[in-house]
């Protein structure tokens, strides 16, 4: 197994894709831990406007009452999508989905070729790159940048604005070093990509250690998945009003 592993990650290495297993059963890490959740909002999900894409911080939440939330702030139909245990990843290859009711981002966009796509991911690319740093052929940040790009790719095939959540590296102090790999693979991407946006949960919520479960929880309080709603809702509107979403 390990030389096959060293072998898999000269073989990415030569590739233009990124080296994310296809299937969900190479590792426990890959596994999707609890879903799916899907909401839409109170008019229907019949030519959305607006997708978005979770992991368990959108699964645990009341998923119509996000989309309803988004609606609202943007006046535009509104589906989402969330799995525990979900990353960028997972998103990005279909197959590792297989065991879950959930499209990827390219499917997602191919049915309902909506006009934002929301991203509201990274924690759980946090865990696996955090889980695999050791492994020959594991997941890398090259690799989440690979993520990045297919899925900004399929969504802007349709979409005039795709969002992306950062990770809350405030409780997270075990991945410090993963989490700002990953917010600086955001940063640098959104810088390089028109029509992609932060959507800066890590500025946001620091100093606000009662919006989630404890340190070391990345997971959200009540109060925490109120104010995420939120701050999803409210960045997609300033966006539609001054960048023309």
């Amino acid at each position: 197994m390990k030389t096959t592993k060293i072998a898999l990650s000269a073989f990415c290495g030569l590739m233009l894709f990124g080296c994310i297993p296809d299937d969900a059963t190479i590792n426990n890490g890959w596994m999707l831990g609890f879903g799916p959740e899907t909401g839409i909002d109170a008019t229907g999900a019949d030519g959305p406007g607006i997708l978005v894409f979770g992991d368990s911080l959108v699964q645990n939440l009341d998923q119509n009452a996000l989309a309803q939330r988004v609606r609202a702030a943007s006046g535009l139909k509104t589906v989402t999508f969330g799995a525990g245990g979900a990353s960028l990843a997972h998103y990005s290859k279909p197959r590792l989905l297989d065991n879950v009711n959930l499209p990827s981002v390219a499917e997602g966009t191919a049915f309902y070729r909506q006009r934002i796509t929301v991203l509201a991911l990274g924690s759980n690319d946090v865990r696996i790159l955090e889980a695999e740093q050791n492994i020959g052929g594991g997941y890398r940040i090259a690799d989440f940048n690979w993520a990045m790009d297919s899925t900004i790719d399929s969504a802007l095939a349709t979409s005039s604005c795709v969002f992306i959540t950062n990770v809350a590296g405030n409780v997270q102090p075990v991945y410090v070093d993963d989490v700002q790999a990953v917010n600086q693979a955001i940063a640098a991407k959104i810088a390089s990509r028109t029509n992609v946006y932060l959507i800066d949960w890590n500025g946001h919520s620091a100093g606000h250690l009662e919006w989630f479960n404890g340190v070391g929880d990345v997971h959200h309080s009540v109060a925490g998945q109120a104010a995420y709603m939120d701050f999803i809702a409210n960045n997609i509107a300033w966006q539609m009003v001054f960048s023309g979403c």
